[in-house]
């Protein structure tokens, strides 16, 4: 089969090594790996468009515990008539005309970075190495086909996994020969990996906004670390489910969070339920442990009177 260096969607090679390999690696990122193929799925819709079409359900079945992710119409549409299934095959394409030039162009001078750089390919495609932390969701899939979506996906999955595996044994190497490293890499990696989680939806923004200053003040540092920057508090009360690096550490006592959110709650500042589980997701203690049922630590703070004057200014 000839190929067309003139389609625009072809991935040609810039003739440099790393930049060449980013491609690679940026093409195998984007297929929809199964262990994680709706976390995939909400990652694609969002880069398809950034208009709102994707939603999360915030009920109590779901929300940030189950990450239950509900498709609008159009996107529903999107799938049941194909047009997924052809951009996904259109990249399953892209990387077999890619691969064998990059393997041609560069197995001379760089056959030990390429076959490091192909045992990760091969270890994202069988579900160990997940580049994004995709696999905390699911999705609504009522009367969605998705499992022939998924099958098909399979099939290509493994045909590229064998043709990886081929290349692999020209260069005489085995992703076995790398697999350690690279999954001690990606233990590192984690650390600063962002997490997908809920965070509070304020009922008043308006208010929030205009007394932000005063509210900072009072939060960080007496009850926010003091590294806990304005944009911090702004994310963790922005709505939604959120990408969340690091969690805030609460610098007073479990009953005093405990107090806080109830009283937010209670005063109708935020509109979630299981507002609890959202703080012990969002927040660690002072030494960086989870909160653990923080529902019932619930004895009344002394000095209570001073979460109920920052309460208000939300």
């Amino acid at each position: 089969m000839s190929i067309n260096y003139k389609d625009p969607y072809f991935p040609k090679l810039k003739g440099e090594y790393k930049k060449d390999e980013e491609i690679l690696l940026k093409q195998i990122g984007q297929l929809p790996v199964m262990k994680f193929f709706e976390g995939w799925l909400n990652y694609t819709f969002k880069k398809i468009d950034n208009e709102g079409t994707i939603k999360f359900k915030e009920d109590e079945g779901s929300g940030f515990i189950e990450n239950k992710l509900i498709l609008s119409e159009d996107r529903r549409q999107f799938i049941s008539k194909n047009y997924l299934w052809n951009g996904i095959e259109a990249e399953f394409d892209d990387i077999k005309h890619f691969l064998p030039l990059f393997h041609m162009r560069y197995k001379s001078q760089h056959s030990f970075g390429m076959a490091k750089t192909y045992s990760k390919c091969f270890l994202f495609l069988r579900g160990v190495l997940d580049t994004k932390n995709l696999n905390k969701l699911s999705i609504e899939t009522s009367g969605l086909k998705l499992d022939l979506l998924k099958s098909n996906s399979t099939r290509k999955l493994d045909e590229l996994n064998q043709h990886i595996l081929n290349l692999l044994d020209d260069l005489n190497s085995s992703y076995k020969d790398y697999e350690v490293d690279l999954l001690a890499e990606h233990e590192e990696s984690k650390k600063s990996q962002p997490k997908y989680l809920q965070t509070y939806n304020l009922i008043n923004k308006e208010k929030f906004n205009k007394n932000f200053e005063e509210i900072y003040s009072k939060l960080v540092p007496i009850y926010f670390n003091e590294s806990t920057t304005r944009e911090d508090v702004k994310l963790i009360f922005s709505g939604g489910i959120k990408s969340i690096i690091d969690s805030i550490r609460w610098m007073q006592n479990p009953n005093q969070l405990h107090y806080f959110i109830k009283h937010l709650n209670d005063r109708d500042k935020i509109s979630n339920g299981r507002f609890y589980k959202i703080a012990e997701q969002l927040f660690v203690d002072r030494n960086g442990n989870r909160f653990k049922n923080l529902k019932n630590n619930n004895s009344k703070p002394e000095q209570s009177y001073k979460i109920h004057f920052l309460v208000d200014l939300f």
